[in-house]
């Protein structure tokens, strides 16, 4: 009964988030992703659909995929961006952009070999990374930190030694701990996303804030 009364709310808290916005004449779009795709670039496109899109209200969420899928399916969600879409119908899966995962170190010297010995925090990025972490490293002694949360990822980066994959962008970025790319390790390419129900009452501003993010690079 819980996850009902959880679609019951939600659906209620929109209708009246709906009734106030039609009072200004206004749009409101409910986005969402995973907090590790947040994390790292999809929050900074937020700004830019403010200013393309004044008159349009955000709501943006974060939750496990499979949830996503799930309030897409309830319509308590307008779109996803996921790895890996749902291949349900009536649903529009349209790729906006890539996510490339490699395995970072705080330690220059750290190679495809020494880089899981200690430290290793592994960061869930969904079933498919799951597969291609089981079928290059399956051998592997048990991580120190398991999570679905990058941000927590790179946060053990900044205080302990350590390693584990994150988006290639972190390499772009200066951390009091800087970070270092292990040579020689496999990377992790995936694109990424935007899902949304073809026969939404909102499909019109939905595509276009998904045509507003492209391309997108995390």
């Amino acid at each position: 009964l819980l996850p009902h009364a959880e679609t019951m709310l939600l659906s209620w808290s929109r209708a009246l988030q709906d009734v106030a916005l039609k009072s200004d004449q206004g749009l409101q779009v409910n986005v969402g992703t995973t907090h590790s795709l947040w994390s790292f670039g999809l929050h900074q496109q937020l700004s830019k659909l403010f200013q393309l899109l004044p008159k349009t209200a955000l709501r943006a969420i974060s939750h496990p995929s499979d949830l996503l899928t799930r309030m897409l399916v309830e319509r308590t969600l307008d779109v996803a961006f996921l790895l890996e879409p749902t291949t349900l119908a009536d649903f529009q899966a349209e790729k906006i952009g890539q996510v490339k995962l490699v395995l970072v170190s705080n330690e220059p010297d750290r190679n495809h070999k020494t880089a899981f010995q200690s430290g290793y925090v592994y960061v869930d990025w969904g079933v498919s990374f799951e597969m291609f972490h089981a079928k290059r490293f399956g051998d592997l002694p048990k991580p120190v930190l398991h999570t679905n949360m990058g941000a927590i990822a790179l946060d053990y980066l900044q205080h302990e030694q350590g390693a584990a994959y994150l988006p290639h962008s972190v390499l772009e970025l200066e951390y009091q701990r800087p970070l270092y790319q292990v040579q020689g390790a496999p990377t992790f390419s995936r694109p990424l996303y935007a899902v949304y129900r073809t026969s939404s009452d909102r499909k019109a501003i939905v595509e276009e804030v998904v045509h507003l993010l492209q391309p997108l690079a995390v």
